[in-house]
């Protein structure tokens, strides 16, 4: 009868250690995930900061081309274009929370909507002023 209270006792002992260590393995990953969602989020962040140097780019662009100082603007053009065609193709491979899919998405209609319409609007002046 001893024998079997000692085996029960370890049993018991060795489940408690199985499920410590399951809950601590889950806490571990849990904190791992959050540590590559905060790196996503600050890779976004740096992301966003660099279609806002282009924005300014793009806008010294268009202040150059109205004084006419620039000398391949189309180049030039081309160039941020490119650019911005390469940030939207790695956020394509980004993957995150939902929190993160609906910053991504946000910044992909702001170059879409904002920043590649610029880019197609200074090219149709480009073309205009050279008529």
């Amino acid at each position: 009868m001893g024998t079997s209270f000692v085996s029960i006792h370890a049993l018991f002992m060795a489940t408690i250690a199985a499920v410590s260590s399951y809950y601590y393995y889950l806490h571990v990953q849990s904190q791992a995930a959050e540590k590559r969602e905060q790196l996503t989020l600050d890779r976004l962040d740096q992301i966003r900061m660099l279609v806002e140097r282009l924005g300014e780019r793009l806008s010294l662009l268009e202040e150059q081309i109205d004084r006419e100082e620039t000398n391949f603007p189309l180049q030039v053009l081309g160039g941020l274009e490119h650019e911005y065609e390469a940030i939207l193709m790695f956020l394509d491979q980004l993957r995150g929370s939902e929190t993160f899919r609906f910053s991504r998405k946000q910044l992909i209609q702001q170059i879409q909507d904002l920043h590649l319409l610029n880019v197609d609007r200074l090219r149709k002046k480009i073309k205009n002023k050279s008529l």
